[in-house]
């Protein structure tokens, strides 16, 4: 048994121990490649690569949005499952993105 990270390319209904559980786009979760595969050649799920980058708060990063392209804001907070609160440029909230929109890392939390 193999177990990968996926995030689902639409809302998504699955099966899972507890019931039926939806998933949106940039959520993420761990599931069983075999029982995965059917879903990923359709394309209704893809995997996710776990970044390698070292993030902590206060580190302006570069994104890839899919709604608005490369954008550039200051780490908020990490949070589990690959997500990462970031201050949006556009709308000056804090958005949660999966941390696998992140390209780089700008400048660190002391503005180096």
């Amino acid at each position: 048994m193999s177990v990968i990270t996926l995030t689902p390319t639409k809302a998504i209904r699955l099966k899972s121990p507890e019931g039926l559980k939806v998933y949106k786009p940039g959520q993420t979760f761990k599931a069983d490649l075999e029982e995965a595969q059917p879903f990923i050649n359709k394309g209704l799920l893809r995997k996710v690569e776990v970044s390698t980058l070292r993030l902590t708060v206060g580190q302006v990063v570069e994104w890839d949005s899919p709604i608005f392209g490369r954008l550039t804001g200051r780490v908020q907070k990490i949070q589990v499952d690959y997500i990462v609160q970031v201050h949006h440029p556009l709308t000056g909230d804090n958005a949660a993105i999966p941390i696998e929109w992140i390209k780089r890392i700008i400048e660190g939390p002391d503005g180096t």
